[in-house]
């Protein structure tokens, strides 16, 4: 086979994988095995959360240990905006079956795309509509980021999860949808990610109180 034949192949042959790929949606790909010597673990918690007068995350010493050690480079809110941050109280729920108790503490992070698209709020809020499966406008949300700290305490636990947090507010339910991934711990060892649900009936920006969130997820730890 001549080299120009042999190039027309190879294009015909990556041609045709491209075009079984677009004709044959495959399943997206999953991580579903820890990392060696960590064991895959349950999370499920629920913490009743409210605004911080203050902003705990950022004033408490131990805790701003651990953003200083994860967030380096991240600009938060607080102080230039109040009302910026959120404290759990009465959390309760499971790690890996055992009962636990523990806190939340989170700040609202400044992130580049909602400065890049809406740049009058200075990259605090992303806010636009959805398209549903025809592609319409569908409702109005309200996107931001945050770094979270859950404390959790139990008969053999005593872990810090330090998450990176994105989170959108469907405006027209008020169905708060978050996605954290584990960026550190202290206690432990732990990678993963957990998936967070609220109703939020206060608009974007305005203060929450004792609003339930639960908190769920696999995460791997050692």
């Amino acid at each position: 086979m001549n080299k120009t034949v042999l190039t027309n192949a190879i294009f015909a042959g990556l041609f045709f994988t491209t075009a079984s790929a677009i004709a044959q949606p495959q399943p997206p790909t999953v991580i579903a095995e820890c990392p060696k010597g960590h064991q895959a673990t349950f999370v499920d918690v629920t913490a009743s959360v409210s605004t911080s007068p203050g902003c705990p995350l950022l004033n408490d010493k131990s805790l701003r240990k651990l953003v200083d050690k994860h967030f380096y480079g991240t600009a938060f809110a607080y102080p230039l905006v109040s009302g910026t941050c959120l404290s759990g109280r009465d959390l309760v729920g499971t790690v890996g079956g055992e009962d636990v108790t523990g806190t939340t503490e989170s700040a609202q992070r400044l992130f580049p795309e909602a400065k890049a698209v809406n740049p009058d709020n200075g990259g605090l809020f992303l806010v636009g509509l959805s398209l549903d499966e025809f592609q319409m406008p569908d409702m109005p949300f309200a996107s931001g980021a945050a770094a979270t700290v859950v404390s959790l305490q139990g008969e053999s636990i005593d872990l810090q999860l330090v998450l990176s947090d994105r989170f959108t507010v469907n405006l027209a339910t008020g169905v708060d949808t978050e996605d954290f991934e584990v960026v550190g711990a202290n206690g432990a060892s732990v990678t993963g990610r957990l998936q967070g649900q609220a109703y939020v009936a206060a608009a974007p920006g305005q203060p929450l109180a004792d609003v339930e969130f639960r908190v769920s997820g696999p995460i791997c730890i050692k």
